[in-house]
């Protein structure tokens, strides 16, 4: 028999999660996850992240423990850092991880979420208030908005979390995972999760997308309005100036300008709606002279004022563009008087031109470059402006933005009209908005969490319910009547699927009882030996055959170990060759003492695991099933089998008689030799005390090598059994083989080549069963090689080792094996020679012998010749090669 070989045994991801080093890998890939996960966040709109390293924060939890969730938490919120300019979010998550771990426990994802929630009730959203309003200074409207953000995102990464973990064991329930991980998971903790996400998702981005579209839109609009407010203003803003400047130029045209300045500015003071800031007086060559308003940075036009003056043929009023934000204008009388420059404050053109004036809004007057083109009406442009601080949030950025318009004003001097206004109101309702659908959705995660919690325990006692009615049912076989209410549907259910399950569980018993009763009765009718033995090899059962054949009755064998009357036959080459491994040969002793050999097999059942049943002291759980045992009587069976290998040998020793006489005819000639020469001196003088010690030696010496070779003969044809097993180098027997017929190889000019490792090799079993087995392989290998040329004839032995395996290949020059006769080559009384006398047992013997010896045979085809490789387990100090 090959011994089988130990095959790895399955690694559990329960010891491989045990380990340090894998632990620790695990644990760093959460952390290098919970990092990037915050890293990828989704910004809704201005500032408004959702982060996901939480995520990993509890699945290190569920998987690793306490100690590396805070680690996670900790790493991952790092990034809070670097994206908010602070670390309060720092703070606040990783105490998350605190209070939730030193509260929960691995593998606990029913209590995670609800741990979580009290986190945020408790002391996240407060802490968070406190933080943002007085640290930050953030407004309370942003800081509830931030607050109730961290409150959802915590919700909703447990939720994903808890889905992850769940849906994993769920899909996967053959995995092997620590105790640790499934003690407090349950299917209301996966339905929560799965409700939880399937609801809170499509909510949540409908609502953030919904206001983030509203966002958008607003501010479209406020660009487009700004867009028409601005041209509009443009217009009316021209007109405005023009009239105002023919009006003022006309009343002061009728003045001295140069001596009357204090009539001028009672004219001036007396119109409060719509009067110029400062009034000039333009000379010929360009030079102002104050008249009225403080003195401004200006000392001189630009402009061909004389050219203006001698092409007049009646008042006309001009726009000259801006001067520090405000509008100038220019009046040229007809009279030929001095012109009159006029500035108008940009507040003053606002109020009358722009309509949609509010506190909020910058209005002024933007000299152009001199590479900017003095365009047209059309030349206006909108932007949104938001702040350009670094350092500054996205949300602080968004409430410093302002909408910025611009067009060209129609002036002598290229000039643009500008108009900003913030955007500030619109983001405080904007977030607004979004403050109250994040805290209407963390209203509902809240709900769902202990609507999950709620379910649990209902869950938890329907199983519990179902427990107590499924026992009292198969108790009584009928529900008790307060435990089942037939107003709901599912309490009829359990009803009426207990009492099918009832039913089915009292036909099984009825027939199981029938199929016992008919199984005794059949036990103790049959003639063939039969008992039985629980797993830890106890007499069950010990039918009235078995007690008929081996003397003990019933009452003295039930109960005990069946290894006090059953051993392993030291000769089981019946069973293993006839059998195919599923019976083995026992021997058991009668109760007069007498040895009966029994074939015992069980059906469906390894040679190994009989072995081990029959042969076992170890404790097993005796609630185990019961082994059925079915014996036959093979003593003459093996008799004959023994006698057969016995004959094979003398077959064998008939093939090495002339090796044999020419082993003893060396040492007998020697001895003769030396006698003679002994006699012959003495009969003439003296012999020398030393000639007749050298002579005595010598003829000692081959005395014993005569011995030995008379003892190999001996032990060659000893009988099966009168042999022990003892530990044996199998190449040392091999030589011993081939050396019992080394003269019928040299006579057939065969050269043998023993290729074998330098340490000792050591196997167990039986030494002159292995050197027959050699012997006949050898015989074979002479006889198949017969027709082939004299210096073709060849046979090469190598033995190698392998960790506990020892392989032996036997090859020869011979014309092989055919493939119709690789598979019958080991039947017994199958030859290829019969024509040459082939009896058909040889390889059949050898097979037997080295399955007896715990080994395997099998023959190759190979190009030239045939090739058998045997193999044996080697002893425990065997060296390997």
């Amino acid at each position: 028999m090959m011994p089988s070989v130990a095959s790895p045994p399955l690694i559990r991801l329960k010891s491989l999660l045990s380990t340090f080093w894998l632990r620790n890998i695990l644990g760093v890939c959460f952390c290098i996850c919970s990092y990037l996960g915050n890293v990828l966040n989704v910004d809704m709109f201005f500032g408004v992240n959702f982060l996901f390293g939480s995520v990993f924060v509890w699945l290190a939890m569920f998987t690793l423990g306490a100690s590396w969730a805070i680690a996670v938490a900790f790493i991952g919120a790092l990034h809070t850092v670097e994206l908010w300019g602070h670390g309060y979010a720092l703070f606040l998550f990783t105490m998350e991880a605190v209070l939730v771990c030193s509260l929960g426990k691995m593998g606990s994802t029913n209590r995670a979420s609800i741990l979580v929630l009290l986190y945020w009730v408790v002391f996240g959203v407060p802490m968070a208030l406190l933080l943002y309003t007085q640290a930050l200074d953030l407004p309370w409207s942003t800081s509830l908005l931030i607050a109730s953000k961290q409150t959802l995102n915590g919700l909703l990464n447990v939720m994903i979390a808890t889905f992850a973990f769940t849906a994993t064991l769920f899909v996967f329930p053959a995995f092997r995972i620590p105790k640790k991980w499934k003690e407090d998971n349950s299917y209301s903790g996966l339905l929560q999760a799965i409700f939880g996400l399937s609801f809170l998702l499509p909510i949540l981005l409908s609502e953030f997308f919904e206001l983030k579209r509203n966002f958008q839109r607003n501010v479209s609009d406020e660009l487009a309005q700004a867009e028409i407010n601005v041209r509009r203003s443009s217009l009316n803003t021209a007109t405005f100036l023009k009239l105002e400047t023919v009006f003022w130029g006309t009343s002061l045209s009728k003045i001295n300008v140069s001596d009357d300045l204090k009539k001028i500015e009672q004219l001036v003071e007396a119109d409060t709606s719509a009067s110029p800031s400062q009034i000039y007086s333009v000379k010929n060559d360009g030079s102002l002279q104050l008249v009225y308003g403080q003195a401004a940075n200006l000392q001189k036009l630009a402009l061909p004022v004389q050219i203006l003056r001698d092409t007049q043929e009646k008042q006309m009023s001009f726009l000259l563009g801006c001067h520090e934000g405000n509008f100038m204008s220019l009046f040229a009388p007809a009279s030929g008087t001095d012109l009159l420059a006029f500035i108008w404050r940009a507040e003053t053109a606002m109020s009358i031109s722009y309509s949609q004036h509010t506190a909020r809004s910058d209005f002024k007057c933007v000299s152009a470059s001199p590479e900017e083109p003095n365009g047209s009406s059309d030349e206006t442009s909108v932007a949104v402006l938001r702040g350009t601080d670094p350092t500054a949030s996205t949300l602080r950025s968004w409430l410093e933005a302002a909408v910025q318009a611009q067009t060209s004003f129609a002036s002598l001097s290229p000039a643009f009209l500008q108009v900003r206004y913030t955007l500030k109101p619109s983001i405080l309702q904007v977030q607004q908005d979004t403050s109250t659908a994040v805290q209407r959705l963390c209203f509902l995660a809240m709900l769902i969490i202990l609507g999950g919690q709620i379910l649990d325990v209902l869950f938890r006692k329907w199983v519990a319910k179902f427990a107590s009615i499924s026992e009292a049912y198969l108790k009584n076989r009928k529900p008790a009547v307060s435990a089942i209410n037939p107003n709901f549907r599912e309490d009829r259910a359990i009803s009426f699927w207990l009492d099918r399950f009832a039913k089915a569980v009292e036909h099984e018993e009825h027939s199981k009882e029938q199929a016992q009763q008919k199984f005794s009765l059949l036990l103790a009718q049959v003639l063939t030996p039969v008992f039985a033995t629980d797993s830890a090899g106890k007499i069950k059962v010990w039918n009235p055959a078995l007690q008929e054949l081996s003397g003990y009755p019933e009452d003295e064998v039930l109960g005990k170990p069946i290894s006090h009357f059953l051993k392993r036959s030291p000769v089981s080459i019946v069973a293993n060759d006839a059998r195919h491994a599923k019976e083995l040969l026992f021997d058991v002793s009668t109760k007069s003492g007498k040895t009966v050999h029994l074939v015992i097999g069980k059906l469906g059942t390894e040679k190994s695991e009989i072995g081990h049943v029959l042969t076992s002291e170890e404790k097993v759980d005796p609630a185990s099933s019961t082994s059925y045992f079915i014996a036959q009587n093979v003593g003459s069976f093996k008799e004959a089998q023994a006698k057969l290998l016995h004959a094979s040998r003398l077959a064998a020793l008939g093939e090495m008689a002339s090796s044999f006489a020419h082993e003893l005819n060396q040492p007998l000639n020697v001895i003769a030799l030396a006698a003679g020469g002994v006699a012959e001196r003495a009969k003439y003088d003296e012999v020398p005390k030393e000639y007749l010690i050298a002579k005595a030696e010598r003829i000692e010496a081959q005395a014993l090598r005569a011995g030995r070779v008379i003892q190999g003969i001996r032990n060659f044809v000893l009988e099966i059994g009168d042999e022990d097993i003892v530990e044996f180098d199998p190449v040392v027997k091999t030589k011993s083989a081939n050396d019992l017929i080394r003269e019928q190889l040299r006579l057939a000019n065969v050269t043998v080549h023993i290729n074998a490792p330098s340490g000792e090799i050591q196997i167990k079993g039986r030494p002159i069963l292995f050197e027959q087995a050699m012997v006949n392989l050898l015989v074979n290998a002479k006889q198949a090689m017969e027709r082939q040329a004299l210096s073709e004839r060849k046979v090469s032995i190598t033995f190698s080792v392998h960790d506990t395996v020892l392989t032996i290949l036997v090859k020869d020059t011979g014309p092989g094996i055919s493939k119709e006769n690789l598979e019958r080559i080991f039947e017994p009384f199958f030859s290829t020679k019969k024509d040459h006398g082939g009896s058909g047992i040889g390889l059949y013997v050898t097979k037997s012998v080295i399955e007896e010896l715990d080994g395997s045979i099998r023959a190759i085809r190979e190009i030239h010749g045939a090739c058998f490789e045997i193999k044996f387990p080697t002893a425990p100090d065997a060296t390997e090669g």
